[in-house]
């Protein structure tokens, strides 16, 4: 009786070790809760600012947000007869990342932001040469307090602007 006790206590052991391990949900109550991201761009050779907003469900894997167009860049040219092949490639605002909820109303984000533009456009296409495009990128690991503002960053431009990523982040109750 006693050897069939230990057996099952083993048994019931093992079984618990072996079970995945699940993310610690003590600080929200074990509640998993959504996160409202706000990306702010302000500068650039666009309009002066423009805000985006994306729900993260806090701790479940990457959100992700993408906007923008797809620009053509012509890639090869035949001579004879006269043909072009184009490839596609993302332009505007794009973003990745993890949100999780700490206590003391914090928001951990971790992952990365990149915004790009043609910045010649006209000109470059109708002479069948791709277009410039700048691209600015930014990883980040970042904590913020609820509801204010961070400056990601603070950048200057090849024309000679500024451009301004701002984070801000809101737990939705």
């Amino acid at each position: 009786m006693i050897r069939n006790a230990s057996v099952l206590l083993c048994s019931a052991l093992l079984l618990l070790l072996a079970a995945p391990a699940q993310a610690d949900d003590s600080e929200a109550g074990g509640i998993s809760r959504n996160v409202l991201v706000t990306i702010t761009v302000v500068g650039g050779n666009e309009s002066p600012e423009r805000s985006y907003q994306l729900v993260a469900r806090d701790r479940t894997g990457k959100a992700r947000l993408l906007t923008g167009w797809r620009v053509p860049i012509p890639t090869t040219t035949s001579e004879s007869p006269a043909l072009t092949s184009y490839t596609y490639q993302n332009v505007g605002l794009t973003a990745e990342f993890q949100a999780r909820v700490l206590p003391d109303s914090q928001v951990a984000l971790r992952g990365e932001v990149e915004i790009s533009r043609v910045t010649e456009p006209t000109a470059r296409l109708a002479s069948g040469l791709p277009p410039t495009i700048g691209t600015f990128q930014q990883e980040f690991d970042v904590v913020l307090r609820e509801g204010d503002p961070l400056d990601l960053a603070v950048v200057s431009t090849p024309d000679g602007g500024r451009l301004t990523v701002r984070l801000k982040a809101v737990v939705m109750r």
